[in-house]
């Protein structure tokens, strides 16, 4: 922290990413799903920090909503996945936040999202 290389310390680089960064990848998942038959739309969100220093911190997000059956038994679909996918439900959607994922793993979401439930 002191040295301020940030890059290197996953939670920190993870917040540190702007609201039109993150859009960008929302927008990239989107396009990944939607091209496998997985209909979703971005979506503005807030995020929760929580712990430590910044318990009460809600960053600003994008997300995928998902229009896909039932949302939790998608949820529960996804942590089944492998690899596992985390997403949460909010106001009845089931939501990916792209805050907590890599540019090089949205091909990966985007494949379990297609593949689970045939």
């Amino acid at each position: 922290y002191r040295d301020e290389r940030y890059e290197e310390i996953p939670a920190l680089r993870m917040l540190r990413q702007g609201p039109s960064e993150l859009r960008v990848r929302a927008e990239t998942l989107r396009d990944l799903l939607n091209a496998r038959g997985v209909a979703a739309e971005v979506v503005e969100t807030r995020g929760q920090v929580g712990g430590g220093a910044m318990p009460l911190a809600e960053p600003t997000s994008f997300a995928c909503a998902l229009r896909r059956g039932d949302p939790a038994e998608v949820q529960e679909k996804l942590r089944d996945a492998d690899p596992p996918v985390i997403a949460r439900i909010s106001d009845g959607r089931l939501l990916l936040d792209v805050r907590c994922l890599a540019d090089d793993e949205l091909d990966l979401v985007a494949v379990a999202l297609a593949t689970i439930g045939r």
